[in-house]
């Protein structure tokens, strides 16, 4: 059982992965989306941490061509 806070997703195709901060170990964190069980939504609220999404994609290997990033969208102002 983690608990995450959910910065965005990438599709690297065939595999969805969801980027996370891990809030217990305090670092980012990747999870194949296919691999995921069990998910319960809280009313917790968190900050996005936009540097992050960065790393994390820099970690799976970098942007190749056909990957698609979906990062977290600011609120309307």
């Amino acid at each position: 059982e983690r608990r995450v806070e959910p910065q965005g997703l990438l599709l690297r195709p065939p595999l969805w992965y969801l980027l996370t901060y891990d809030v217990a170990k305090e670092e980012p964190r990747t999870f194949r989306m296919d691999r995921v069980v069990g998910l319960e939504p809280t009313d917790v609220r968190f900050r996005l941490r936009p540097t992050l999404v960065e790393d994390l994609i820099r970690g799976l290997g970098g942007h190749r061509p056909g990957a698609v990033e979906l990062g977290p969208r600011e609120p309307p102002a």
